[in-house]
């Protein structure tokens, strides 16, 4: 076997099962792994393609497409998945349809109405994001009866029913029946919530002046029933503008909590309509407050001052930051604010080193947990005002903390040093980096570090085969803080000064760091080179990633995908077919459940021979490699499907949501639902497809 599947080269040892060794067999052979005899007590697995594939949805030669829609939010926690599908008359696209699958049928959702379409019969409907049960924010384009574009609807879908939503009323009408609501967006969706899991939405209305011309934004939200418009109003945000713009105003909500707080920021004006920057506030579901941070050094002696909301969290604590200014307009920076229950509060790093003589003093917030904890960085200031970095920082119970490296690899001879934080658990572990320097001042790569509640720890690989000769050193993170507490990331490997090598992967638990991925035999080049990096984690702990297969110095074979248990500290390789005449093998994880189970894709060549087909496959250590086609109920024919290409999203039902080319479709392909067929005894599988999406993502939870 040797390095054709590189078995005995993981880095860590463990105990070889018998379901080990028939796995390296297979792989050795170029074969894909046949199913494992500890399969045999798992229910099958069903396929149901999901999406609009009706007459409407199928152009004249056969053509059908349909996409799922939302990165890590297309699935539900309840299951549901949205999507869209391409509308066809005769092989003319005429728009997209937007759709829900509820969970045993595909749903067509939107405003399907006249309003909403064109003269030629093209509609264009599109979902854009759900909350956990399911509940949908879409739009909707609308024309005019001769088929003008006229602006946009918002509408939201509560299971049964789409409703339009937003300010609908003539100030929000242009006269040529022009209207545009949209929902509060970010990326990702979670950071703001702009349906929220009492299905509440927040959104805003483009205003209108009685010639047409836009005049600012209305904010507004939506309680189930009603559409209220909200944010600050009266004396000071509307502007008095002459024509043709008419009365000036601008709100926008920023986010909103699962309580029902709505933050948002409103724009202010003198009586001439001279622009005076923003103020932040807060909606309570009755009235609207401002926030934020006063006195004279947020305002200029015009009365210019900006204020932003940047992050609340589900409980309805806001942070945000207000910009410093002198009295003749010129920025001396930010100030980062907690607004909690009524009461507002600075936080950062203020005093000595932290403010220059010119007043300049700047603090921004990176990331605010469910437990109210703030983490940011502010600047540094010598005593001539000149920079000198920037300091990390952590707030909770009222007081905020530095945190970083300080030791002499961080700091310049000038005083100069930075770190940030990239990242926080909602156990309050905080992690980040710092930058490295000579004794001469120069840049000299950077350190990972992580805050367990009580000290800074220097994390990530370092030692000879990380180092330069002049001490270099280089770490990034790759998914940040998960549920189980744990950061992970890459240390790149350094030949000569400061020359990239390649990168080992690894993940620090709170303790300790250790290596993951595989490493020697054909994951290790005759020079040294090594890769491997993490894609997906679980709230136990469990990685996946992968790592490249190499010959001679760094020549590229493919990636297999490795399974890293903390419980063994072992990385195991998940291998399914490799090509014999060059050893060449490629595999992808696509997700990991809470139960340990991963699945993925990997290349399928027959008799070791050939180009490779793309598969899919499940895998767990304890059961082995097993092709996920292999497990079905009936064949892939009989379902419709050529093969499974990918995976996307995961929920906590039976379900999996994966793509995979249709019997017909080789270059549209399709969406289907993965799920089990219940069998007496086999209780023990349930949470096989109850598979939980870990896809890569700023974590904040």
């Amino acid at each position: 076997m040797g390095d054709r599947c590189a078995l005995g080269r993981v880095r860590s040892t463990s105990r070889r099962t018998s379901t080990r060794r028939a796995f390296g067999l297979a792989c050795a052979c170029g074969l894909a792994m046949p199913v494992a005899t500890a399969w045999g007590q798992f229910p099958q697995f069903t396929i149901q393609r999901i999406g609009l594939f009706d007459q409407e949805h199928t152009s004249a030669t056969g053509t059908q497409e349909a996409v799922a829609v939302g990165f890590l939010n297309a699935m539900s926690a309840s299951g549901t998945v949205i999507g869209q599908s391409s509308r066809y008359a005769g092989n003319t696209p005429i728009g997209q349809s937007a759709w829900v699958w509820n969970g045993s049928a595909t749903l067509s959702i939107g405003l399907e109405n006249p309003e909403h379409t064109d003269t030629d019969g093209t509609q264009n409907h599109r979902p854009l994001v759900q909350n956990a049960r399911g509940q949908v924010i879409g739009s909707s384009a609308r024309f005019t009866p001769s088929g003008d574009a006229i602006g946009g609807s918002l509408w939201t879908f509560d299971g049964v029913a789409t409703h339009e939503i937003g300010l609908l009323g003539p100030e929000f009408t242009a006269p040529n029946g022009r209207r545009v609501n949209a929902y509060t967006n970010a990326f990702p969706p979670f950071l703001i919530r702009p349906i929220n899991a009492a299905g509440h939405v927040i959104g805003f209305a483009t205003r209108f002046s009685s010639s047409g011309s836009e005049t600012g934004t209305s904010a507004w939200a939506w309680n189930g029933t009603t559409t209220q418009e909200i944010g600050l109003s009266g004396p000071g945000y509307g502007g008095t503008l002459t024509q043709p713009l008419g009365n000036l105003r601008y709100s926008v909500p920023r986010s909103q909590s699962d309580t029902g707080l709505v933050a948002g920021i409103s724009a202010r004006y003198a009586e001439s309509g001279a622009y005076l920057g923003e103020d932040a506030w807060i909606w309570n579901g009755t009235v609207t407050q401002a926030i934020g941070l006063t006195g004279p050094q947020y305002t200029t002696s015009a009365g210019l001052g900006y204020q932003s909301p940047i992050d609340q969290n589900r409980a309805g604590q806001v942070a945000g930051q207000a910009a410093r200014l002198s009295p003749t307009g010129e920025g001396l920076g930010d100030d980062v604010w907690v607004w909690n229950a009524g009461s507002v509060q600075q936080v950062g790093l203020t005093g000595p080193g932290y403010a220059s003589g010119a007043g300049r003093q700047s603090s921004t917030i990176r990331l605010q947990n469910e437990a109210g904890q703030v983490v940011g960085e502010s600047s540094r200031f010598a005593a001539d005002g000149s920079s000198l970095g920037l300091d990390a920082w952590v707030w909770r119970n009222g007081v905020t903390q530095r945190v970083g490296l300080d030791g002499v690899d961080h700091n310049a001879s000038t005083g100069f040093r930075e770190s940030q934080v990239l990242a926080q658990s909602e156990a309050g572990l905080v992690a980040g980096v710092s930058n490295r320097y000579t004794p001469s001042g120069q840049g000299n790569g950077r350190d990972a570090w992580g805050w367990n509640g009580v000290q800074t720890q220097q994390i990530g690989l370092t030692g000879a085969a990380y180092t330069g000769s002049a001490g270099w050193q280089e770490v990034d993170f790759s998914l940040g803080v998960n549920a189980a507490g744990n950061v992970s990331g890459r240390s790149y490997r350094i030949s000569g000064v400061d020359t990239r090598n390649g990168q080992d992967a690894w993940v620090w638990d709170g303790a300790i760091t250790r290596q993951v991925g595989l490493v020697g035999g054909i994951y290790t080049g005759t020079g040294g080179h090594q890769e491997s990096s993490v894609s997906i984690s679980n709230a136990a702990g469990i990685l996946a990633g992968r790592s490249m297969r190499i010959t001679g110095v760094d020549g590229n074979l493919g990636r297999d995908t490795w399974y890293f248990d903390p419980s063994t500290g072992t990385s195991v390789p998940v291998i399914g077919s490799v090509r014999t005449s060059d050893n060449y093998a490629n595999s992808t994880p696509w997700f990991l459940s809470e139960n340990g189970f991963l699945m993925g894709t990997y290349s399928f060549f027959a008799g070791g021979v050939g180009v490779g087909e793309n598969r899919s496959f499940i895998f767990r250590p304890d059961l082995g490699f097993a092709d996920l086609g292999n497990l079905l109920s009936g064949t892939l024919a009989a379902g419709g499907w050529d093969s499974l290409s990918g995976f996307g999203w995961g929920s906590g039902w039976p379900t999996a949501l994966g793509f995979g080319s249709v019997i017909g479709q080789p270059n549209n392909g399709g969406i289907f639902i993965l799920g089990t067929i219940p069998s007496p005894g086999a209780a023990v599988v349930l949470g096989l497809a109850g598979l939980v999406a870990t896809r890569r993502r700023r974590t904040r939870a």
